[in-house]
């Protein structure tokens, strides 16, 4: 076998693991939901790369909490706030990264804090008032964290008496590592050395 055919298929090789790894190398992968105060609900849809965290509740003081991991990195949206009253919906929030449990204190905040582990509010797109001018209102193009690393996260969510029947989603929105990408440089490297020893 000659040089040019190792480098061929090897080059080859690279792009094909390329295209592959980018559509099938990310998982998020469900952990469970777990209810703490009131009453709620919380299912989690994994669609391709991606995943969709939806809690509802029918009773506050409310607090539900969910737990996901990622193989790769991902972004967090905050897409959408289901108010089912005719109040204005302002609720907490917190996403560890630490592994511990979420509780009542940690979600108990009054205004937006620093991520991980400390409360942040959102609302509903329209809430008025010094609370709601701080929080994040639902978007599913700016996210509300960007690159965060791989790993396992807890979210949770506390309503302590509005809207009193409601909901929440986040979107997980993975950004695949190319692991081809390494057989590929590889494939360019070997045609570089070639190139040099025949020169």
């Amino acid at each position: 076998m000659t040089i040019s055919k190792i480098i061929t298929g090897a080059l080859f090789a690279g792009v094909m693991a390329f295209g592959a790894s980018s559509a099938n190398a990310t998982t998020v992968t469900d952990g469970g939901y777990t209810q703490i105060l009131g009453e709620g609900t919380g299912t989690f849809t994994n669609v391709g790369s991606d995943a969709i965290i939806d809690i509802d509740w029918t009773e506050t003081a409310f607090t539900g909490t969910y737990e996901f991991t990622t193989s790769v990195t991902f972004d967090l949206f905050f897409t959408d706030y289901r108010n089912d009253t005719e109040d204005q919906g302002l609720s907490a929030f917190v996403l560890r990264t630490d592994g511990v449990n979420i509780s009542q204190e940690d979600l108990s905040c009054n205004a937006a804090a620093p991520f991980d582990g400390t409360c942040q509010l959102i609302a509903e797109d329209g809430v008025t008032g010094p609370q709601a001018s701080a929080a994040s209102t639902p978007s599913s193009t700016v996210p509300l964290f960007e690159g965060l690393a791989a790993g396992t996260y807890l979210i949770g969510i506390r309503d302590s008496s509005t809207p009193e029947q409601s909901g929440v989603s986040f979107a997980v929105s993975t950004i695949p590592l190319p692991a081809g990408l390494v057989l590929f440089l590889s494939g360019l490297g070997i045609l570089g050395f070639a190139s040099r020893r025949k020169a």
